[in-house]
């Protein structure tokens, strides 16, 4: 371990690479160098932990849009906030069939042209979409 002053570098970081969610209390059982849980159990203390405490992960902003343009398979999406990745499935909501699109292009501030990975059939301007994430 490297030493920074008073505080070893290498094995706080070893522990933050291998469990950054497990407080300082649990960490200590993995299997670590004893060079390094002696280190640990030098500077952590009850109030001043080493690693810290797990916190809720934001949950991933979803997109939503709606159909303003119908072309045979291809399909612009409207979108309020954030554009979806290139290449991002994309759902259709309230539709008979579920119905998959697929951004291919960014056409500005807030369009989207995507293809269709089924038939659209019946597809209107106004329904909701989703950006899956994926």
């Amino acid at each position: 371990a490297q030493h920074l002053g008073e505080k070893p570098v290498g094995c706080i970081s070893m522990i933050a690479t291998l469990a950054p969610e497990i407080p300082i209390s649990r960490a200590l059982p993995f299997s670590l160098p004893l060079y390094c849980q002696a280190h640990l159990r030098t500077f952590a203390s009850p109030s001043k932990p080493v690693l810290a405490a797990p916190t809720a992960a934001a949950a991933p902003e979803v997109g939503k849009g709606r159909v303003s343009q119908v072309i045979g398979a291809v399909v612009d999406v409207q979108f309020d906030g954030k554009l979806p990745p290139i290449l991002n499935a994309l759902e259709v909501q309230q539709h008979d069939i579920r119905l998959v699109l697929e951004a291919a292009q960014h056409l500005g501030e807030k369009p989207v042209r995507c293809i269709s990975m089924n038939a659209s059939e019946g597809l209107v301007r106004g329904e909701p979409v989703i950006n899956t994430g994926s």
